[in-house]
Order: C-alpha cells, then structure tokens, then sequence
C-alpha cells in the first residue's frame, strides 16, 4: 500500500515536468537579465549626456551674458610714477609699489588696492573712494593722505578732510592733519597723533623742522637718504 502511494506521487510529479521545465525556465530567467541589462546601461548614458550637454549651455550662456570685468594694475620700480585715474583723483606711487581696480572704477565704485607707499589727492564724489590695504579699508569722500604699508605696520597721515579708518573689528576717523598706525601684528589702531609731513618726503623731497632736537632732524635725515649722520658738537641735545 505504502509503496503504491509513493509510486503514485512519482507519476505526478513526472506530469508536473512536462508542464513546467525548470531547465528551460532558468534559461529564460538569464535571458531576461541580460536582456534589461543590455538597455539599462544605454538609457543611463543618455540621461548623463543630456545633463551634461544642459550644463554646459548654462555655463556658455552665463559666460556671454555676464560682464567681464578687466584689472588695471599700475606699478613703480626705482622711482615714484603719478597716476591720474577717471574721476581726475591722482594718486602718487612711491617706488617698489602698486596699485590695482578693475573698469568699473568711477561707474559703481571707486575702489583700489594698494601695496606699498602712495599719496593720494582725492576729487570730491558721491561715490565714496575708498583703498583697501593689508587688510584694512580706508574710506574718504575728498581730500589728501599718505599711506605706507611697506612695513609691518600700516601708517596713515591726512593732509585735507577726512578719512575713515577699519581695521579688523576696529575704527577710527582721521581729520586734516592726524596720523594713526595700525598694527598688522595684533590687528590694532594706535591713538590719533599729529601728522608728520616729513612722512612724504619721498614725494615733496622737502623736510621741514620747526623746533626739533637736533638729534631727532639729523636722525630723520639720516634716515630719509640712508646715511649715518654723526654729530660731533657738545651737548647735542641741547641744540634745537
């Protein structure tokens, strides 16, 4: 009885293979695959080549449609060169120094970088005109000022109107004949003192002492034409 059972299950399941080929059904499987593989790899490409062509008409219709803003860089070398820009402001470099503004200056802006030592003589505008040096923004409207960064400090005499100074998260505002160094050490702004007009000897190749120890102007002309000056008279200091 028993093996009648078994011998019955074995007929269906032979019925069963003539209905349903487990070789062939994997065959058929692998076909498939290899069919959506084949165009799955094409459709991504597409898309990618469509993105890429999309890109780059953005970026060529962004590069014709936008201005291009063109640099000026005036420059010294061995002597001090005068610079007359748009707006008739002129701006004396002194040697070993720069300045640099894009075509736009006097339009929307009258901004320069300078590096080095300049003098400048500023026309009076609604624009503010304004020197961004080492890190600090001088701002003025119109007048005249000396600015040299050629050190480790930047030193800045007003000579007419008014500047105003921003260094780091400080400010200060110079008026006719004040001077003030900032610090690019510790990003400070000194107090306010006097001027010194022979800071621009340089440019006026004029010193001028009113009441100056002795020692102090030989010193300063020492300086101002590389030279060591020795005095050789008693009690120089003294001497005015």
């Amino acid at each position: 009885e028993q093996f009648e059972r078994l011998n019955a299950i074995h007929n269906q399941a032979s019925e069963l293979q003539h209905l349903f080929d487990v070789n062939e059904g994997w065959k058929e499987m692998k076909h498939r695959i290899k069919d959506d593989k084949k165009y799955a790899i094409p459709l991504v490409l597409k898309i990618a080549a469509s993105i890429s062509i999309i890109l780059a008409s953005v970026y060529g219709l962004y590069y014709f449609i936008s201005p291009q803003v063109e640099y000026t860089t005036v420059a010294s070398e061995l002597s001090m060169i005068d610079k007359e820009l748009k707006d008739r402001s002129l701006i004396t470099l002194n040697s070993n120094s720069s300045i640099n503004y894009d075509d736009n200056y006097g339009k929307t802006h009258r901004d320069v970088m300078l590096m080095g030592e300049a003098y400048f003589s500023i026309t009076r505008d609604t624009i503010p005109f304004r020197v961004e040096v080492k890190g600090a923004l001088i701002e003025v409207i119109g007048t005249e000022f000396n600015v040299n960064s050629s050190g480790e400090s930047i030193v800045i005499d007003v000579f007419d109107g008014i500047v105003r100074v921003s260094y780091d998260s400080n400010d200060v505002t110079l008026r006719k004949g004040d001077r003030t160094i900032l610090s690019t050490i510790d990003k400070t702004i000194s107090s306010t003192t006097s001027c010194d007009r022979n800071s621009i000897f340089w440019k006026t190749r004029e010193l001028v002492f009113e009441s100056t120890p002795l020692e102090n102007a030989v010193r300063t002309i020492g300086a101002k034409y590389d030279q060591l000056i020795i005095l050789d008279i008693p009690n120089p200091e003294s001497c005015r």
